[in-house]
């Protein structure tokens, strides 16, 4: 059987295998370290090799010199004590910065919507008449045109309940011509509100809205109290609350509209006064 061994196995005797074994050992432990050894190494090259080539000797400067950076420029500073150094580099001056585009935002609805009423010949200028069912102010407005909607208070407010603190008001929202991206679209919304005025809250308790389609939705019951949801509903509030804001409507941004007792007349008032449409825009 010796025939089919190589020559250097077949030297290889089980009292050498010992010595053969702590061979083996040694080099491979002298191969790991190798590994690891060069494994080191390149980590440390590639951590100093970027700030080697950022900076150079002295930092990129002349003999006799070190690097100065600042926000967008850099400069070489004369070492203390060196022999007469050439001239000092100027530091470079930051890129400007192109401007940023004007804005293209739309303007904003609810700073136009008082310009434009008062604009309007016979509107504002008028004030509730004594023993009026209704009396009502534009206190509000969104959207831009064709879209857009009005808010209306009926100032005759309410105490339903024996607590001061609760105020109720009629609100109107005139809606300029029919909206085909709402999911729901309105021709005018009457809705009742209660306010709590110490504490800031708001309820609906009543109220109904008729649709551009000719339905008409009824609130079915009232909703619970809640912290004011919108812009519309603080100012609301505060016609609803404060006594001074009704006593003085120009200095609050409050367009006297007429004492219409049907909701429905303040929405035909508005399409044919402030928005030039027919009555029968529907």
């Amino acid at each position: 059987m010796s025939r089919f061994y190589p020559r250097s196995v077949k030297k290889l005797s089980s009292a050498s295998f010992p010595d053969f074994a702590q061979a083996q050992h040694r080099s491979g432990l002298r191969a790991s370290l190798w590994f690891v050894s060069s494994a080191l190494l390149a980590q440390a090259l590639l951590i100093d090799f970027p700030a080697i080539a950022q900076t150079g000797p002295q930092g990129a400067c002349p003999p006799g010199y070190f690097q100065e950076q600042g926000p967008g420029w850099t400069n070489c500073v004369p070492i203390p004590g060196s022999a007469t150094p050439p001239a000092t580099t100027p530091p470079r001056r930051p890129r400007r910065q192109p401007a940023p585009p004007p804005s293209q935002k739309a303007p904003v609805p609810e700073n136009n919507w008082y310009a434009d009423i008062r604009e309007v010949n016979g509107i504002g200028r008028g004030s509730c008449q004594p023993g009026s069912a209704r009396c009502w102010y534009a206190f509000w407005g969104s959207g831009v045109t064709p879209y857009r909607k009005l808010f209306f208070a009926d100032v005759m407010t309410r105490q339903p309940t024996s607590d001061k603190n609760i105020v109720e008001m009629d609100i109107v929202t005139a809606f300029e011509t029919h909206n085909p991206h709402e999911r729901v679209s309105h021709d005018h919304v009457l809705l009742t509100f209660q306010f709590q005025c110490k504490k800031k809250q708001i309820r609906l308790v009543d109220g109904y809205a008729l649709l551009w389609n000719g339905t008409t939705n009824r609130v079915p019951e009232a909703s619970p109290w809640s912290p004011f949801q919108a812009t519309w509903m603080e100012v609301a509030s505060r016609v609803a609350c404060d006594r001074n804001v009704r006593l003085r409507p120009q200095d609050n941004r409050l367009v006297w509209f007429g004492n219409m007792e049907r909701p429905a007349d303040v929405v035909t008032t508005t399409r044919q006064a402030l928005w030039n449409q027919a009555s029968n825009v529907r």
